[in-house]
């Protein structure tokens, strides 16, 4: 078994193999305990000839756990495998600002994330300015 790392809410699956004759019975453990003890809805066990499977759907941080399978022979001690599981928050990263930079720069009286505004205290946006943006077909503002 491989141990997994993954965030809450995910689908976490723990697979067990074992060979023997007859068929081994595979038992599944969590921190030392019967998962069958513990009696979530989310833990599903599936059981076939040579191997199970542990399903925790849903996982939550209590999830995070050591847990085992042991495959119990006709003969001889049970043979065991651990994984180490770990329900980790979401984490949501922050958006980059470093690479935003203004796209124009609004001529001297005027502001606004489009330039559409006039600055009426600053007495050079009363002269005509080069600048034009359009909007639509006919309409033009100062930019």
């Amino acid at each position: 078994m491989s141990s997994v790392r993954t965030t809450r809410g995910s689908r976490v699956r723990l697979e067990c193999k074992a060979s023997a004759r007859p068929p081994p019975r595979i038992t599944w453990y969590k921190d030392g305990k019967p998962v069958t003890d513990i009696a979530l809805r989310r833990f599903r066990v599936l059981k076939y000839r040579r191997r199970s499977v542990l399903v925790i759907r849903h996982a939550k941080y209590e999830d995070s756990a050591t847990y085992e399978c042991r495959a119990q022979g006709a003969v001889g001690p049970p043979a065991i495998a651990s994984a180490n599981v770990s329900i980790m928050l979401p984490t949501t990263a922050a958006p980059d600002t470093t690479s935003l930079e203004q796209a124009c720069k609004c001529p001297e009286g005027f502001n606004g994330q489009r330039c559409e505004n006039k600055d009426v205290s600053n007495r050079s946006s009363m002269y005509h300015h080069p600048y034009t943006c359009k909007l639509g077909l006919s309409t033009s503002y100062y930019c």
